[in-house]
């Protein structure tokens, strides 16, 4: 029997109309984030055409529309393994 990968220690359930569609096993902070009931929104058109390690964390968000932050986060693509 093959070893089973380690999994993250938080489960979070997404629930719709009372039924469990589906769990995610993730880290301390992203189970903080989801857990705080934020806004979530799609964010794919930002990220049309944009150079590698571009992001919009730590944009604003108002009225539907995104607000570049003044100081852009990079985050820098994991090499392939």
């Amino acid at each position: 029997m093959a070893d089973q990968p380690v999994l993250p220690p938080n489960k979070i359930a997404f629930v719709l109309d009372g039924v469990v569609q589906d769990v995610l096993h993730t880290d301390d902070r992203l189970a903080a984030i989801l857990l705080s009931n934020p806004t979530i929104v799609d964010a794919t058109k930002q990220y049309v055409n944009q150079v590698d390690g571009f992001n919009v964390v730590q944009w604003g968000y108002k009225d539907g529309e995104f607000i570049p932050a003044e100081t852009p986060v990079v985050i820098q693509p994991t090499p392939e393994v």
